[in-house]
């Protein structure tokens, strides 16, 4: 009895290897698909408007214009690579599907 089950064991992992074998591994998946073209709306640069030198702003107000100045070239940064890089994505991605 035990050695009908070791022979079932034995007869079901050669067939396993055997199966494992005879695949191709060089096949290319039917289904071809593209990356999208990345193409959001990029808001403008405000135009900014002159400064009256009479006026007197509170220092805190400065500070958190230079604050946002800086995250918004952050910002600019950022969103101008994520466009380079999806760009150079999209084209080595679907200029290996076309072969």
């Amino acid at each position: 009895m035990r050695n009908r089950k070791l022979g079932i064991i034995l007869l079901a992992v050669a067939v396993l290897f055997v199966a494992c074998k005879t695949t191709d591994k060089t096949t290319k998946p039917a289904i071809t698909y593209e990356l999208p073209p990345f193409s959001l709306y990029r808001p403008a640069r405000p135009q900014l408007l002159p400064v009256e030198d009479n006026v007197q702003l509170p220092i805190s107000a400065l500070k958190n214009m230079v604050l946002l100045q800086g995250y918004a070239k952050e910002l600019e940064a950022y969103a101008t690579g994520w466009e380079q890089f999806y760009k150079e994505l999209r084209e080595k991605h679907n200029g290996d599907t076309q072969k």
